[in-house]
């Protein structure tokens, strides 16, 4: 390879390295119009608290897996009284994986959850921390998660999903019921 070739594509790397960077950090998906939409899409859709949660070692990357108490069941599939969701992420003596846009979720606080199944009779988001939403504690508002920031979603898509941000609890698991009903 002739060295001026060789300088010219070490250039070009070093100049395209940041933006690579900054796409390989993020998770980008192609949402639904709406959360109806994604209730529609779900396997489950489920109100419940998180009781506690830990790591386990996968195939490929550690998984986060929290343990929830079903409060309100809104559409789709029962969970149970008790269920597990397994999100990709996590920290083990040995190996640990920080995936962009996986929700982490907190003992003791309630969440909105959009579910589908995953192995060993568990759950797992639909669509990473995009459209789950967790309660506001002493008020009946539902908000995005924190970890949904770091979710892209593709610019020609943007004005056509919903920006999903605060909502009233009793009036959005009220609508997405009706919602779900009216899909069967």
């Amino acid at each position: 390879m002739n060295r001026r070739l060789a300088v010219g594509i070490v250039v070009v790397l070093a100049a395209i390295s940041p933006f690579a960077l900054s796409n390989a950090e993020a998770t980008t998906i192609a949402p639904p119009p709406n959360l109806g939409q994604l209730a529609r899409a779900s396997q489950s859709v489920t109100f419940a608290r998180a009781v506690e949660s830990w790591v386990e070692d996968g195939d490929s990357i550690p998984y986060t897996v929290t343990r929830f108490h079903r409060l309100e069941s809104v559409a789709g599939a029962p969970t149970g009284d008790v269920f597990e969701v397994r999100e990709p992420g996590g920290r083990l003596a040995h190996r640990a994986a920080a995936v962009s846009g996986a929700p982490r979720y907190q003992a003791g606080q309630s969440y909105l959850l959009f579910l589908d199944r995953a192995p060993g009779h568990r759950w797992r988001s639909r669509m990473m921390a995009y459209g789950l939403l967790e309660a506001v504690p002493g008020k009946d508002l539902l908000r995005s998660l924190p970890e949904a920031a770091a979710i892209e979603v593709p610019a020609g898509l943007k004005s056509t999903a919903e920006t999903v941000g605060v909502y009233r609890q009793a009036a959005l698991l009220a609508h997405l019921r009706e919602v779900a009903r009216g899909a069967q």
